[in-house]
C-alpha cells in the first residue's frame, strides 16, 4: 500500500509541475513571429487561426488551424484543428502564412499585405467573405501547364520533374497536363510520348485540352483520360514535311498506322481515328460512329455507316468538346480546375506540386535565351577584328555554350550547334594569339 502511495504522489507531483512549463512556453495571446523567404517576418500570436504555406520534401503543401505553440528554439510550429498536421511545421520550410499577421520586411513601419496574383494567397484566401478552410481530405492533383510549340516551350523534361514529384508521395497520383498548342516538332514529342508513358506505370495522366492540335493532340491522346474545356478542340495531326508542306498521303496512312494507331490503342481508344487525324486523302479518311442506346458501348467505322459521322472525305479530324464526350473519347468537361478535381473523383481541387512554377521557370529561360541570342548574333556581326572586338566574341561565343546546357531547345536553329561553337572559340582564340604576337 505505501509503495502505490508513494507512485500516485509522484505522478500527482510530476502533473502539477508540468503544468506550470506548458503555459509558460505558449501563452494564449504570446507573439509569434515566423521568418518568411524575401527577408519577410510573419506576425500572429498564440490562439491565432492560419493558413500555412510550406515545403515537404519538395511538395507544396497547405495546412490550416490554430497555433497551439511554437517552438522558437527547436523551430517547430504546432497547430490544432480538423485540418492540421500530424506533425509539428518546421519553420525553416514555410512559405507564407495567412492569419491575423500579414508579412512584412523588417523596414516597413505598416505590415504589407500579400500581392495580388501570390500563388500561396490566392489559393487559400477566403471567397466572397466565407471562410475557405483548407479541406485536406480532397485528394492533391499536381498540375502542368503546358503550352507553345511542342519541341520549344511545350517539352518533355517537365512532365518528367512533375512525375518525380509525384513518386515522392508514393504511386497513384493524379497528373493534370493543362494544354494548349497547335503542334510542333515529332521527333519531340516522342520523347514527350515516352515521358508519360514511364509516369503512367505508378500515377494517372490527364489531358486537359483547351487547343490540342498535332503533335499537343498525339500528347493528349497519349494519356490515360482525356477532359476538354466546353471550347477545347483536338485533332489534325498531320505530318509536315521540311518544306512546310504535308507528307503525301501514304505516307500520312504509314505514319499512323505505325505510330498514332498504337498510341490510340494502349490508351483504350479506337485505332480507327489513326487515319482521320492525318490525313482526308485515303478511303479511310472516313470516319463515324454508333452508340449502343443499352450499354452506351461505341462503335466506330473507317466509313460512314455509322448513326454519326465524324469525318467525310477530304477533312483531317478535329474533334470538338461536345463530340469528344458523345463518342467516349472523353469523360467530360471542365472548365475550372474545381470542376476538373470533382470530375476525376479527387472530390475537388487541391494543387500540390510545383508544376505552374517549373513551367513559368521554362517558359521565361525559353524568352530569355531567345533574346540574348538574336542581340548577340547581331552584335557579332558587327565586332570588329581587332583585339578587343576578339575578346568580346569569345565572350559571347562561351555565353552560347552556357545556354546550351541551360535551355538548348531555345537554342535549335537559333544558335550554331555546340561542337561548331566550340571550334568558333578555338578559332577566334588563335586568332587573339597571332594579333597578339605582331604587336
Amino acid at each position: 500500500m505505501t509503495r502505490w502511495f508513494i507512485l500516485i504522489a509522484c505522478v500527482l507531483l510530476g502533473l502539477l509541475l508540468a503544468a506550470p512549463v506548458q503555459a509558460q512556453d505558449s501563452p494564449s495571446g504570446q507573439e509569434v513571429r515566423i521568418l518568411l523567404p524575401e527577408g519577410k517576418t510573419w506576425r500572429g500570436h498564440i490562439g491565432d487561426r492560419v493558413k500555412v504555406v510550406y515545403s515537404e520534401r519538395g511538395l507544396r503543401q497547405i495546412a490550416s488551424g490554430t497555433i497551439d505553440r511554437f517552438d522558437q528554439a527547436g523551430g517547430w510550429l504546432f497547430l490544432s484543428g480538423p485540418n492540421a498536421p500530424r506533425t509539428p511545421i518546421f519553420a525553416a520550410d514555410i512559405t507564407d502564412v495567412i492569419g491575423s499577421g500579414p508579412a512584412s520586411t523588417p523596414d516597413q513601419s505598416e505590415p504589407k499585405a500579400a500581392p495580388a496574383g501570390d500563388a500561396a494567397s490566392e489559393d487559400t484566401a477566403a471567397k466572397d467573405g466565407e471562410d475557405s478552410e483548407e479541406d485536406l481530405s480532397i485528394r492533391g492533383t499536381f498540375y502542368l501547364p503546358m503550352s507553345g510549340m511542342v519541341g520549344e516551350k511545350f517539352r518533355a523534361e517537365e512532365i518528367q520533374a512533375v512525375a518525380a514529384q509525384a513518386d515522392e508521395l508514393g504511386p497513384g497520383q493524379t497528373i493534370v497536363l493543362h494544354i494548349t498548342s497547335g503542334g510542333g516538332y515529332v521527333v519531340e514529342w516522342w520523347m514527350i510520348r515516352d515521358a508519360i508513358y514511364e509516369a503512367q506505370k505508378r500515377h494517372r495522366m490527364v489531358a486537359w485540352v483547351r487547343d490540342s492540335t498535332s503533335a499537343a493532340a498525339s500528347t493528349s491522346l497519349a494519356c490515360d483520360v482525356i477532359v476538354f474545356e466546353s471550347q477545347g478542340h483536338l485533332g489534325s495531326i498531320t505530318t509536315i514535311g521540311g518544306g512546310g508542306k504535308a507528307l503525301p498521303a501514304a505516307e500520312q496512312v504509314k505514319s499512323a498506322d505505325d505510330d498514332l494507331a498504337k498510341v490510340l490503342a494502349r490508351s483504350g481508344y479506337s485505332p480507327l481515328m489513326a487515319v482521320p487525324f492525318k490525313t482526308g486523302q485515303h478511303p479511310r479518311s472516313l470516319l463515324s460512329y454508333s452508340v449502343d442506346p443499352d450499354t452506351g458501348d461505341v462503335t466506330w467505322f473507317n466509313g460512314l455507316e455509322g448513326d454519326t459521322i465524324l469525318n467525310e472525305y477530304g477533312e483531317v479530324l478535329t474533334i470538338n468538346a461536345r463530340e469528344a464526350v458523345e463518342c467516349k473519347l472523353a469523360i467530360g468537361i471542365a472548365d475550372s480546375k474545381d470542376e476538373l478535381g470533382k470530375l476525376l473523383h479527387q472530390g475537388g481541387w487541391r494543387e500540390i506540386g510545383s508544376g505552374q512554377e517549373l513551367r513559368d521557370t521554362w517558359h521565361s529561360d525559353f524568352d530569355a535565351c531567345r533574346d540574348y541570342l538574336v542581340k548577340s548574333r547581331m552584335e557579332v556581326a558587327s565586332l570588329p577584328d581587332n583585339p578587343q572586338g576578339i575578346r568580346k566574341k569569345i565572350k559571347i561565343y562561351k555565353k552560347w555554350l552556357q545556354w546550351w546546357d541551360r535551355a538548348a531547345n531555345a537554342c535549335r536553329g537559333q544558335a550554331p550547334p555546340r561542337a561548331q561553337i566550340e571550334q568558333m572559340i578555338e578559332m577566334a582564340e588563335e586568332q587573339l594569339k597571332d594579333l597578339l604576337r605582331r604587336g
